[in-house]
């Protein structure tokens, strides 16, 4: 939810507004070339307004160059972690888990960012059902990241959830797939970013 790009495996893009990772808002359409397809207000997916084009533009700068940065990351306990920043407030190591829908965050850290002021009611998003890797289903709160900054990356408007005190702090989907590519480079020990 928020702004972004995606591109899609034909090499088509879309820049605007998303909502639940739908086309919602203001957005532009491009061709694997980069012309424009549809531009204007979306809802639900589809374009429900926008001025008929008569001749193929450019997309704007930010579509492209994609950049690429690299993060150092630790090993515990044969996870791969990465120190990330949530809402300008509090650097914690976080695993690098792609099984993850979302972001997690443990009961005690979510409280903590609440009684800091740094979560607040508007917030949040209501409860969602996940699938443990057990195959066991748990209900847990979502909640809106307004930012998470992993090395020079500042991520905004990244969806959360909660789990127990026992739980692990988990970079999930809900981040690694705001970006075009990203890996882990064991020879190296980084995360790159692209």
């Amino acid at each position: 939810t928020g702004h972004g790009t995606y591109i899609f495996p034909s090499g088509a893009k879309y820049v605007g507004e998303v909502l639940d990772g739908i086309r919602n808002g203001q957005g532009t359409e491009y061709s694997p070339s980069g012309a424009v397809k549809s531009s204007g207000l979306w809802r639900n997916g589809s374009l429900v307004n926008g001025p008929p084009r008569t001749q193929a533009t450019a997309p704007p700068s930010e579509v492209s160059p994609i950049t690429r940065s690299e993060m150092t990351l630790k090993m515990e306990a044969g996870t791969f972690l990465v120190p990330v920043t949530i809402n300008d407030a509090i650097t914690l190591n976080f695993t690098i888990d792609s099984g993850s829908a979302d972001v997690t965050l443990p009961a005690d850290v979510f409280m903590t960012l609440l009684r800091t002021g740094t979560l607040k009611d508007s917030d949040f998003i209501g409860t969602q059902t996940y699938r443990l890797a057990d195959g066991s289903t748990v209900p847990s709160k979502t909640f809106r990241i307004r930012t998470l900054k992993v090395g020079d990356r500042v991520i905004e408007n990244v969806t959360g959830s909660m789990t127990g005190v026992e739980g692990s702090l988990l970079l999930g989907q809900s981040f690694l797939r705001r970006f075009h590519r990203w890996s882990i480079n064991n020879s190296r020990g980084v995360l790159e970013l692209e």
